[in-house]
Order: C-alpha cells, then structure tokens, then sequence
C-alpha cells in the first residue's frame, strides 16, 4: 500500500504511475485513543496522564483492579459497549 496526500478534499479515480494506472481510494484517519485515562489523541504507551485511569469498560475513573463492570458504556459515544469496540 502507498498514501498520497492530495490538496484539497477531491481524490481522483485512478492515476498514472508510470506506466500503470493505478487505483485510488481514500485512507480512513485514524483517531488515537487512549486505553489507559480514556483520552482521545494519544495511545496508552505515550500517555501524559498515567495516574489517571479508566474503565474501559464502563467509563468509571480510577476503579480497582478487581474492578467488574455491570453496564457496559462507551466512553467515546455513549454506546452500551465497550468504548471504542465499534
């Protein structure tokens, strides 16, 4: 795989690598979250904010290691799943 930054927000179909015609598509961002405060931008290994952690679970903050979530809600979009599994 190849990415291409193009100007603008137009990508065309397909272009001229030489001498193929080559396919493009557009490349979904990804958005780092962090697994450990919940935190959108960074991952876990880099985190600034290591004392603060979250339930991945159900979004309490700073739960216990034996810690059993009941009602699983995403921190991300408020889903009754775990955040950031959809």
């Amino acid at each position: 795989m190849v990415v291409i930054a193009f100007d603008g927000d137009k990508v065309p179909n397909h272009i001229r690598y030489g001498n193929l015609l080559v396919e493009c598509s557009l490349y979904p961002k990804q958005i780092d979250m962090c697994y450990r405060c919940g935190r959108l931008g960074h991952r876990m290994d880099v985190c600034p904010n290591p004392e603060d952690r979250i339930s991945r679970g159900c979004g309490m903050k700073n739960t216990e290691p034996s810690h059993v979530c009941s009602n699983p809600k995403c921190s991300l979009c408020g889903g009754n799943h775990l955040t950031a599994n959809k």
